[in-house]
């Protein structure tokens, strides 16, 4: 990513979570791609996109979910 850093602008977004199946179990995909859509949407709704050291949120995490409250908590 960095070496593309003056050509295109990458925003991160914390993955689906909580996952009852797995991302490789393609039996769901329709179900995956439909809650990770409305939960990058609401992400971005609530102001998330531009947060600060957006590669915390790429890390172990407990279950919270990861589109509420975190504009709070990073101010």
């Amino acid at each position: 990513m960095a070496a593309y850093a003056d050509a295109a602008t990458v925003k991160v977004l914390p993955p689906l979570c909580p996952l009852s199946v797995s991302a490789a179990n393609f039996a769901h995909a329709a179900e995956l791609i439909k809650r990770s859509r409305d939960a990058s949407r609401t992400w971005i709704a609530a102001g998330n996109l531009d947060l600060p050291a957006p590669e915390r949120f790429l890390s172990a995490h407990g279950r919270a979910s990861a589109a509420s409250g975190l504009r709070a908590a990073a101010m």
